[in-house]
Protein backbone atom coordinates (compact mmCIF):
# COMPACT_ATOMS: atom_id res chain seq x y z
CA UNK A 1 0.00 0.00 0.00
CA UNK A 2 1.23 3.52 -0.94
CA UNK A 3 0.76 6.07 1.58
CA UNK A 4 1.87 9.92 0.66
CA UNK A 5 1.35 12.83 2.72
CA UNK A 6 -0.23 16.05 1.46
CA UNK A 7 0.76 19.17 3.45
CA UNK A 8 -1.69 22.08 2.17
CA UNK A 9 -0.63 25.81 2.91
CA UNK A 10 -0.45 28.80 1.47
CA UNK A 11 0.58 32.44 2.51
CA UNK A 12 -2.54 34.29 1.79
CA UNK A 13 -4.38 32.69 5.23
CA UNK A 14 -6.61 36.03 5.83
CA UNK A 15 -6.24 35.81 9.46
CA UNK A 16 -3.04 35.18 10.05
CA UNK A 17 -0.87 35.92 6.88
CA UNK A 18 2.63 33.42 6.08
CA UNK A 19 2.09 32.36 9.27
CA UNK A 20 3.69 28.74 7.61
CA UNK A 21 6.92 30.88 7.13
CA UNK A 22 6.38 31.86 10.89
CA UNK A 23 9.68 30.50 13.35
CA UNK A 24 9.35 28.05 15.17
CA UNK A 25 12.20 26.07 17.32
CA UNK A 26 14.26 27.61 15.04
CA UNK A 27 13.04 27.14 11.93
CA UNK A 28 9.41 27.78 9.90
CA UNK A 29 6.67 26.08 11.15
CA UNK A 30 6.20 24.15 8.10
CA UNK A 31 10.07 23.09 7.45
CA UNK A 32 9.33 21.81 11.53
CA UNK A 33 6.26 20.00 10.28
CA UNK A 34 7.44 19.01 7.56
CA UNK A 35 10.82 17.04 9.27
CA UNK A 36 8.30 15.98 11.82
CA UNK A 37 6.47 14.05 9.78
CA UNK A 38 9.66 12.49 7.70
CA UNK A 39 9.85 9.76 10.92
CA UNK A 40 6.69 8.29 9.85
CA UNK A 41 6.77 4.57 9.11
CA UNK A 42 5.00 3.12 6.02
CA UNK A 43 5.20 6.74 4.29
CA UNK A 44 6.20 6.89 -0.03
CA UNK A 45 6.42 10.51 -0.55
CA UNK A 46 5.72 14.04 1.93
CA UNK A 47 4.29 16.57 -0.49
CA UNK A 48 3.27 20.50 0.59
CA UNK A 49 0.50 21.24 -1.69
CA UNK A 50 0.38 25.22 -1.98
CA UNK A 51 -0.80 27.84 -4.99
CA UNK A 52 0.44 28.73 -7.66
CA UNK A 53 -0.42 32.74 -6.70
CA UNK A 54 2.94 35.11 -6.57
CA UNK A 55 1.95 35.09 -2.88
CA UNK A 56 3.67 31.40 -2.32
CA UNK A 57 6.29 32.30 -4.43
CA UNK A 58 8.64 32.42 -1.14
CA UNK A 59 6.99 29.55 0.42
CA UNK A 60 7.78 27.18 -2.72
CA UNK A 61 11.43 28.47 -2.76
CA UNK A 62 11.89 27.92 1.22
CA UNK A 63 10.64 24.57 0.76
CA UNK A 64 12.69 23.55 -2.23
CA UNK A 65 15.78 24.46 -0.20
CA UNK A 66 15.18 22.21 2.00
CA UNK A 67 14.77 19.66 -0.50
CA UNK A 68 10.74 19.05 0.67
CA UNK A 69 8.97 18.38 -2.72
CA UNK A 70 6.44 20.96 -3.44
CA UNK A 71 3.08 21.03 -5.85
CA UNK A 72 1.32 24.21 -6.92
CA UNK A 73 -1.90 24.18 -8.19
CA UNK A 74 -5.07 26.02 -7.43
CA UNK A 75 -5.24 28.67 -4.48
CA UNK A 76 -9.36 28.42 -3.84
CA UNK A 77 -10.17 25.39 -5.66
CA UNK A 78 -8.31 22.98 -3.07
CA UNK A 79 -10.24 20.11 -4.00
CA UNK A 80 -8.59 20.38 -7.53
CA UNK A 81 -4.59 21.02 -5.83
CA UNK A 82 -5.50 17.63 -4.38
CA UNK A 83 -6.45 15.81 -6.79
CA UNK A 84 -3.74 16.98 -9.53
CA UNK A 85 -1.32 16.19 -7.07
CA UNK A 86 -2.78 13.12 -6.05
CA UNK A 87 -2.27 11.63 -9.59
CA UNK A 88 1.12 13.27 -10.19
CA UNK A 89 2.92 11.92 -6.98
CA UNK A 90 0.87 7.89 -7.47
CA UNK A 91 -0.39 6.51 -3.80
CA UNK A 92 -3.15 4.08 -2.60
CA UNK A 93 -4.07 6.41 -0.37
CA UNK A 94 -3.26 10.31 0.96
CA UNK A 95 -3.08 11.13 4.44
CA UNK A 96 -4.71 15.54 4.81
CA UNK A 97 -2.43 17.25 6.86
CA UNK A 98 -2.87 21.37 6.97
CA UNK A 99 0.72 23.37 7.47
CA UNK A 100 -0.56 25.08 10.76
CA UNK A 101 -0.86 21.95 12.75
CA UNK A 102 2.66 21.56 14.05
CA UNK A 103 2.28 19.87 16.89
CA UNK A 104 0.31 17.36 15.45
CA UNK A 105 0.79 14.37 17.51
CA UNK A 106 3.06 11.49 15.39
CA UNK A 107 2.23 8.68 17.83
CA UNK A 108 -1.83 9.22 16.62
CA UNK A 109 -1.05 9.62 13.25
CA UNK A 110 0.98 6.62 13.27
CA UNK A 111 -2.14 4.56 14.91
CA UNK A 112 -4.36 6.30 12.24
CA UNK A 113 -1.72 4.73 9.00
CA UNK A 114 -2.10 1.47 11.13
CA UNK A 115 -5.64 1.53 11.22
CA UNK A 116 -5.51 2.06 7.48
CA UNK A 117 -3.23 -0.98 6.76
CA UNK A 118 -5.28 -3.22 8.02
CA UNK A 119 -8.53 -1.59 6.40
CA UNK A 120 -7.93 -0.88 2.89
CA UNK A 121 -11.39 -1.36 1.56
CA UNK A 122 -12.64 2.46 3.63
CA UNK A 123 -12.81 5.03 1.41
CA UNK A 124 -11.58 7.37 3.98
CA UNK A 125 -10.66 7.53 7.64
CA UNK A 126 -11.01 10.20 9.87
CA UNK A 127 -11.41 12.06 13.01
CA UNK A 128 -13.81 14.47 12.05
CA UNK A 129 -16.68 13.21 11.05
CA UNK A 130 -17.91 13.40 14.57
CA UNK A 131 -15.30 15.92 16.45
CA UNK A 132 -14.28 14.74 19.36
CA UNK A 133 -10.16 15.66 18.84
CA UNK A 134 -8.38 19.25 19.64
CA UNK A 135 -8.14 21.95 16.71
CA UNK A 136 -4.26 21.09 15.26
CA UNK A 137 -4.91 17.31 15.65
CA UNK A 138 -7.14 16.33 12.68
CA UNK A 139 -6.27 13.58 10.37
CA UNK A 140 -7.78 12.54 7.15
CA UNK A 141 -6.42 9.52 5.04
CA UNK A 142 -8.51 9.04 1.69
CA UNK A 143 -8.69 6.56 -0.58
CA UNK A 144 -6.89 7.97 -3.47
CA UNK A 145 -8.85 6.36 -6.75
CA UNK A 146 -12.29 7.21 -4.84
CA UNK A 147 -10.68 10.67 -4.53
CA UNK A 148 -9.97 11.52 -8.09
CA UNK A 149 -13.13 9.89 -9.16
CA UNK A 150 -15.65 12.52 -7.33
CA UNK A 151 -14.42 15.74 -9.58
CA UNK A 152 -17.44 15.83 -11.83
CA UNK A 153 -19.58 15.87 -8.74
CA UNK A 154 -17.34 18.38 -6.78
CA UNK A 155 -19.18 21.74 -7.80
CA UNK A 156 -20.29 23.86 -4.45
CA UNK A 157 -17.33 25.84 -4.31
CA UNK A 158 -17.72 24.67 -0.15
CA UNK A 159 -16.88 21.59 -1.65
CA UNK A 160 -13.73 22.88 -3.76
CA UNK A 161 -12.66 24.85 -0.77
CA UNK A 162 -12.61 22.18 1.64
CA UNK A 163 -10.42 19.46 0.13
CA UNK A 164 -12.90 16.41 1.71
CA UNK A 165 -16.37 18.47 2.15
CA UNK A 166 -18.15 16.15 -0.13
CA UNK A 167 -17.45 13.14 0.93
CA UNK A 168 -18.84 14.24 4.29
CA UNK A 169 -21.84 15.90 2.63
CA UNK A 170 -22.83 12.54 0.79
CA UNK A 171 -21.44 10.08 3.57
CA UNK A 172 -24.13 7.48 2.67
CA UNK A 173 -22.09 7.22 -0.41
CA UNK A 174 -18.95 6.14 0.78
CA UNK A 175 -17.36 3.88 3.72
CA UNK A 176 -16.02 5.54 6.56
CA UNK A 177 -13.93 4.75 9.70
CA UNK A 178 -14.34 7.66 12.12
CA UNK A 179 -12.11 7.54 14.85
CA UNK A 180 -13.59 9.28 18.41
CA UNK A 181 -11.74 9.77 21.70
CA UNK A 182 -12.94 7.39 24.67
CA UNK A 183 -12.52 9.70 27.30
CA UNK A 184 -13.92 12.95 26.18
CA UNK A 185 -11.27 16.00 26.80
CA UNK A 186 -11.59 19.73 26.88
CA UNK A 187 -10.49 20.61 23.19
CA UNK A 188 -10.98 23.71 23.77
CA UNK A 189 -8.42 24.09 26.24
CA UNK A 190 -6.33 21.91 23.91
CA UNK A 191 -6.50 24.07 20.65
CA UNK A 192 -2.97 23.50 19.11
CA UNK A 193 -3.75 24.52 15.72
CA UNK A 194 -1.91 28.19 14.70
CA UNK A 195 -4.84 30.56 13.68
CA UNK A 196 -3.38 33.71 15.47
CA UNK A 197 -0.19 35.11 16.12
CA UNK A 198 -0.82 34.89 20.09
CA UNK A 199 -1.18 31.23 19.22
CA UNK A 200 2.72 30.73 18.51
CA UNK A 201 3.14 31.97 22.08
CA UNK A 202 0.44 29.74 23.96
CA UNK A 203 1.10 26.79 21.75
CA UNK A 204 3.99 25.70 22.54
CA UNK A 205 2.92 24.43 25.86
CA UNK A 206 1.91 21.16 23.60
CA UNK A 207 5.72 20.27 22.37
CA UNK A 208 5.14 18.22 25.60
CA UNK A 209 1.85 18.17 26.57
CA UNK A 210 1.16 14.35 28.21
CA UNK A 211 -2.89 14.49 27.02
CA UNK A 212 -1.73 15.06 23.04
CA UNK A 213 1.05 12.90 23.85
CA UNK A 214 -1.32 10.15 24.56
CA UNK A 215 -3.82 10.66 22.09
CA UNK A 216 -3.15 7.58 20.40
CA UNK A 217 -3.71 5.61 23.03
CA UNK A 218 -7.53 6.69 23.66
CA UNK A 219 -9.49 5.72 20.54
CA UNK A 220 -12.79 4.47 19.39
CA UNK A 221 -13.27 3.29 15.38
CA UNK A 222 -16.75 3.33 14.14
CA UNK A 223 -17.38 2.43 11.08
CA UNK A 224 -20.38 4.21 9.10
Amino acid sequence: MLINIIIQARTSSKRYRSKVLINLFNDNIIIYLAEKLKKIKYINKIIVATSVENSDNKLSEVLKKKNIEVFRGSLNNVYSRYRVCTILHKCDYFIRISGDSPFLSTKLLQSFINIIKKNPDIDILTNLKKRSFPKGQSIEICNSRKFISIKNYVTKYSEKEHVTKFFYNNSERFKFLNICLKNQLRIDDLNSCIDYPRDIFFSKRFINNSKIKNLHKNLIITKS
